[in-house]
């Protein structure tokens, strides 16, 4: 299409504001124009004075491009719907749009290129506004997809096409053909940068749910079994070239892509280029300020997110930040193993501002719950003083509830529910129904109870929904775990058969089926990886061998390099009679440096990776990371007893010393703890105090191997008596 436009063009013109008040130059201005109430529309014939006149009164009217003057009639019927082009509050680029015979002229294209370009719907916000594509990527209600995806979406780019190359870029956009458009980035336009993407994203599927509100970043999906589905798939596939299409672009920064730019940059892990951002990040919309700061949480880079969340709350341009901001990024903190006091300071920080709305009881109890994990008791106490007006919520009730069970048992692996605890639940039950209730409990009674503590939540889920329809998808992820966490393979195939027609399958149950296998047949665990891997057509599972008797083979976990992302970090594995000394290089990196600055980015140590040294440490470095577990608040009761009982086997003890910590603490162990020690014992011929650990394990709360694990070591310690009588 030609530049040049055969018929004449106008600016259509809403009023948005009243002129009462206004000085009578700008309501002179405004006369001039036609204009006398609020929504009367006019048409304006271009020229360079009425484009300053408009320039003038920018935040009294809207102004759009216009084909042609209409009728009274035909202005109403578009006033039904808007596509939205607005110039003075969202943006024209003067290099895309020529008029008939003139440009736009310079004054009036500089109060344009100050704001937001919008390819969708008028706003009137002055921050920089929420990107359209940014609702369809987050949507999680399949209604609302099916809906959406029905309505044909008309971009103001496609409806005032006034070149051959936009016209050339729209039908290679609509055609999905985003690696030939990467061969013309750099004659792009930040308007068709916009429509790109926008047009790109918007049949976009509905996002599954999760407690972040935010979709995971592709760098950490595009190879993952467990994300191998219909929305990741759908953005996987494009992310990559939106973000190699922006890095060709020629243009200088626009202001109005700053969204879709931390958008990429997140997506891409992109930490670099995302700062060249933090200065501008104030003014953006909230779901932008989220993939913002979640970029650093992601990388683990805690004390950096503190130092932007804090900019930000404090220099602002929103009247109010909504608390679906906290929302998101709380559970990504905790995920993240956010050291317990900067939570915290995130929680003061939220709370001490004016400009922040009032946190959502869903937020206050995954602090909560945090307080009762590494708070102290007055610590605690303080902070249910500052939630108390939150104490009557059944959230709050039932985090309050589950810690005491926990508490009242605390060394026992499954935990007594009481007749009084089931009734405290029943009264607890949300009037409306509230599916994260008995999601909370659900998972409580999986981890901590038995199977008829299960069905005790399910049938009060049925009874108080008014339901016979299939359960939730995330409760049935709950089961299979349940099943994984016992080592019951058959169990849990025979749930997933008898669900087949009524839980869609999910590439996350795969995992959690491959592990239950491992767990429950270890040694056909080659074979099985191997078909598996196969059948999938990738090597998505891989193998590690250890030492264990009963579980030799335990999926591969590398090393979080995101988290330990110091270079010199390196795997140990232990292996009976290896040389202690083969890591001592290692081992003293993590010990002097590792860890160290591990903690200095606001994270606290994996405490697996805390017992992987000290196993191979001697006594100056177990001091040490004794000292790490405390200050990181991870020194509780069950991994204190967990690294005594490694110190046990130090060959300097000798008999009187397991004697003295056998009396010491035969009371604060859990059977895990029993069975651990009673092998130290038997090694050391103290046959009766093993007797004593092992009479006192309840079997009812042990798995098969543990149970076991039990047997074998009842039989070795009647062997060295020679006590064959008892073995029937």
């Amino acid at each position: 299409m030609s530049t040049a436009v055969s018929k004449q063009l106008f600016y259509r013109v809403t009023q948005i504001r009243s002129v009462i008040g206004m000085p009578p130059k700008t309501r002179n201005t405004m006369k001039s124009l036609g204009l006398k109430r609020r929504n009367q529309v006019v048409f304006v014939k271009v020229d360079p004075s009425t484009a300053h006149q408009l320039a003038f009164v920018k935040e009294l009217v809207k102004v759009e491009l216009a084909e042609e003057k209409k009728s009274r009639y035909e202005v109403n019927q578009e006033r039904k719907f808007q596509p939205g082009f607005e110039l003075i509050k969202n943006g024209l680029n003067e290099k895309s749009y020529q008029l008939p015979g003139k440009i736009i002229n310079q004054h009036f294209s500089k109060c344009l290129l100050r704001s937001h370009f919008s390819t969708t719907t008028y706003n009137k916000s002055q921050e920089i506004t929420t990107p359209g594509y940014l609702t369809w990527v987050t949507r999680t209600n399949e209604d609302q997809y099916i809906s959406n995806a029905n309505t044909r979406r008309v971009f103001a780019v496609e409806r005032y096409v006034t070149d051959q190359f936009t016209e050339e870029i729209i039908g290679l956009a609509k055609q999905g053909k985003l690696a030939e458009i990467i061969t013309k980035a750099d004659k792009l336009t930040p308007e068709l940068v916009a429509y790109i993407i926008n047009k790109t994203l918007e049949k976009c599927p509905p996002m599954p749910p999760n407690s972040k509100n935010m979709e995971a970043p592709y760098f950490l999906t595009y190879n993952r079994i467990r994300f191998d589905g219909p929305y990741y798939n759908f953005i996987n596939s494009r992310i990559p070239l939106l973000y190699e299409m922006v890095l060709k672009t020629s243009f200088e920064p626009d202001e109005s892509l700053y969204p879709y730019y931390i958008w990429l940059y997140y997506h891409m892990n992109d930490v670099e280029r995302i700062l060249t951002l933090s200065d501008v990040v104030v003014n953006m919309d909230t779901r932008t300020i989220a993939y913002f700061l979640a970029s650093f949480i992601r990388n683990y880079e805690l004390n950096q997110f503190k130092e932007y969340y804090h900019k930000i709350i404090i220099n602002t341009s929103h009247k109010t930040l909504p608390s679906s901001l906290l929302d998101s990024l709380i559970p990504q903190l905790i995920n993240h193993d956010c050291i317990f006091e900067n939570l915290f300071f995130v929680f003061q920080v939220w709370m001490n501002s004016p400009k922040c709305e009032k946190p959502s009881v869903k937020s206050i109890s995954l602090i909560l719950f945090e307080f009762y994990r590494f708070g102290t008791r007055n610590e605690l106490k303080e902070f249910k003083r500052l939630i108390r007006k939150y104490g009557d919520h059944y959230l709050i009730k039932t985090i309050d509830l589950q810690n005491a069970i926990i508490n009242r048992d605390y060394l026992n692996f499954k935990k007594t529910i009481t007749k009084e605890d089931l009734q405290e639940i029943k009264k607890m039950i949300p009037a409306d129904g509230d599916i994260d209730f008995y999601h909370h409990w659900l998972y409580f009674m999986i981890r901590y109870a038995n199977m008829d503590h299960i069905n005790f939540i399910l049938k009060l889920y049925k009874d108080n929904n008014n339901t016979n329809s299939q359960l939730p998808a995330r409760f049935f992820k709950l089961l299979l775990d349940y099943y994984e966490k016992h080592d019951k393979f058959i169990p849990l195939l025979q749930l997933i058969n008898a669900s087949k027609h009524s839980i869609s399958y999910n590439p996350e149950y795969l995992a959690t089926i491959t592990r239950t296998f491992i767990y429950s047949y270890s040694r056909f665990a080659p074979l099985f990886v191997e078909r598996l891997n196969h059948w999938l057509g990738k090597q998505f599972f891989e193998l590690t061998q250890l030492s264990s008797q009963f579980y030799p083979y335990h999926l591969y976990k590398p090393i979080n390099r995101r988290k330990y992302n110091d270079p010199e970090w390196e795997e140990i594995k232990f292996s009976h009679g290896m040389d202690e000394d083969v890591y001592r290089d290692q081992i003293d990196f993590r010990v002097n440096v590792g860890f160290n600055n591990v903690i200095a980015r606001g994270i606290r140590p994996d405490f697996k990776m805390i017992l992987d040294t000290f196993r191979f440490g001697n006594l100056d470095d177990r001091l040490i990371l004794k000292g790490i577990l405390i200050h990181t608040r991870q020194y509780n009761h069950k991994n204190q007893k967990t690294l005594e009982l490694r110190s046990l086997r130090h060959p300097s003890l000798e008999k009187e010393d397991l004697m003295h910590y056998f009396t010491a603490n035969k009371g604060q162990l859990n059977d895990s703890h029993k069975i651990y020690f009673s092998k130290l014992l038997i090694n050391y011929d103290l046959l009766e105090e093993a007797k004593v650990l092992l009479d006192t394990i309840d079997e009812s709360q042990l798995n098969d191997k543990a149970k076991m694990s039990k047997i074998n070591l009842e039989l070795r310690m009647y062997l060295l008596a020679n006590d064959f009588d008892i073995i029937d």
